[in-house]
């Protein structure tokens, strides 16, 4: 699901690429790829506020997380 959210998500289906990873997340909460391939998605979609915090819940977990702290710079 992660993989396929994050591919439609860079399709431009950002609505089912958004459903994709939230059901993954559901599955695996703690799943950091799902909850960065969903804060990327929704920064796609122009979810701005949804993505910072979806970033910033990444880096409460894993503080030197690269990928989420590159996107918040």
């Amino acid at each position: 699901l992660v993989e396929r959210g994050i591919l439609r998500g860079v399709q431009g289906s950002y609505a089912t690429g958004i459903a994709d990873l939230q059901a993954a997340l559901a599955i695996a909460p703690g799943d950091i790829n799902a909850q960065i391939g969903l804060a990327e998605v929704q920064s796609y979609a122009g979810q701005y506020a949804q993505s910072i915090a979806g970033y910033q819940a990444v880096l409460a977990k894993e503080p030197t997380n690269l990928q989420a702290r590159t996107q918040l710079a």
